[in-house]
């Protein structure tokens, strides 16, 4: 996911990014105007909780629909490299905890 929002930004994309399951079910969607990610949502969560929700995802497809008027509602106000910085250090942190607790049991 990181690869493909980079992209965007470099490409300053205004639309939504679509994330689907394998299945094809929805996992949810982000708002980007001019290459900088307004909003998200997930699950019944918005802004930055439902971003890290659906980076956290390994698997899925993504789909972009180009929409001059994608933004609805303003719910994150971090920068992407802000937003991508923690969602690696998240994942990091994640990691790091299954590594210690295959250790200790």
């Amino acid at each position: 996911m990181g690869a493909v929002l980079q992209m965007l930004g470099a490409e300053s994309a205004t639309g939504v990014l679509h994330m689907e399951q394998e299945d094809g079910g929805t996992l949810g969607q982000l708002v980007l105007v001019e290459g900088r990610i307004l909003d998200a949502s997930a699950r019944g969560q918005r802004g930055r909780d439902a971003f890290f929700d659906l980076f956290s995802h390994r698997k899925g497809a993504f789909r972009f629909s180009v929409e001059s008027s994608a933004a609805s509602q303003v719910t994150i106000q971090e920068d992407m490299v802000s937003l991508l910085l923690e969602a690696h250090r998240r994942m990091d942190e994640e990691m790091a905890g299954m590594t210690a607790g295959h250790r200790a049991a």
